[in-house]
């Protein structure tokens, strides 16, 4: 089953027992607080989760298939995650399987 936001929030209502409106209110606060956080210093750790950080691409030059142009793509910010355990072992211990 695909995690969408949804399925996420049911599963953590079903898990904590806490009504499905107050786990949208934790997670939009968690996802404000990473957001300014990776904005102020770079880096944010989770525990059992991972590393969020930013990483900058520099600027660079691709060439367009259907007209041959060249064009600069503009330099920008990335996050990335880093989990704590490899995913397959993590995703398959959240699911149960050992």
């Amino acid at each position: 089953m695909p995690s969408t936001p949804a399925y996420l929030v049911a599963q953590l209502a079903e898990r904590t027992g806490l009504e499905p409106d107050r786990i949208e209110l934790v997670l939009s606060a968690l996802s404000e607080v990473v957001s300014r956080s990776l904005s102020d210093s770079g880096s944010v750790d989770l525990a059992g989760v991972g590393q969020f950080s930013v990483r900058h691409e520099p600027p660079r030059r691709v060439t367009d298939g259907d007209t041959g142009a060249v064009l600069l793509y503009p330099p920008r910010n990335v996050v990335q995650l880093r989990t704590m355990l490899p995913l397959p072992q993590q995703t398959g211990e959240m699911r149960g399987d050992r």
